[in-house]
């Protein structure tokens, strides 16, 4: 049985059940306002995720969160322009955002992804996805969570002064330019680690 199944994420437009797995608000206003609440919740740890596209250069997927050990930031390149699409750096991103949720120890607040790509949030939680391979790897990635108890996948509106959702699209950015490091700041100091796995020579030209 398939992990977000299992976890039970549904698609549900909502613009203030917080508790539900999967929010989609039905307007940006709506969406803004229920991101903010949600960011500064003490019961939710906020993961924001994005996607970027580079004409010429190429796709990658970004996720930041502020934790208890500090702000983790993680990119991903995927490849060139020409053999992926836009909606693939963004579940890059979901990726991403389950690779932090290994890094954190305690996780007793309910882990909230924040993703301002409605298709992507849809297509993880799809039974039959047109990027499969990609997908597969966001479930594999929440099985492997072990200390995951709650995910809350929810659409937040791009580009609307959300501090951290504007600050996660500049690092998708650096992710389609070929980016692949993950960065932890913490006391003003900041590690830089190299990319989490080797995922480029096994998704190039697997887009559909």
């Amino acid at each position: 049985m398939l992990m977000v199944a299992r976890l039970g994420l549904r698609p549900t437009a909502t613009s203030s059940a917080e508790s539900q797995p999967i929010s989609i608000p039905r307007s940006r206003d709506e969406g803004a306002l229920l991101a903010a609440r949600l960011t500064n919740s003490k019961q939710h740890l906020c993961i924001y995720t994005d996607g970027s596209s580079i004409p010429g250069k190429g796709v990658g997927g970004a996720a930041l969160s502020r934790t208890p050990a500090g702000t983790i930031i993680m990119r991903q390149y995927l490849g060139p322009t020409g053999e992926h699409l836009s909606v693939e750096g963004e579940i890059m991103g979901l990726i991403l955002a389950m690779k932090i949720v290994q890094m954190v120890p305690d996780l007793s607040r309910v882990i909230t992804v924040l993703c301002d790509c409605q298709e992507a949030i849809l297509e993880v939680t799809n039974l039959s996805p047109k990027h499969a391979f990609l997908v597969e790897r966001f479930r594999e990635a929440v099985r492997v969570a072990s200390n995951l108890k709650q995910i809350h996948l929810v659409w937040v509106p791009g580009h609307d002064r959300l501090e951290l959702n504007e600050s996660v699209d500049k690092e998708a950015k650096r992710a389609a330019g070929g980016d692949c490091r993950t960065s932890i700041i913490s006391n003003g100091f900041t590690i830089s680690l190299a990319s989490p796995w080797n995922l480029n020579d096994n998704i190039r030209g697997r887009s559909v």
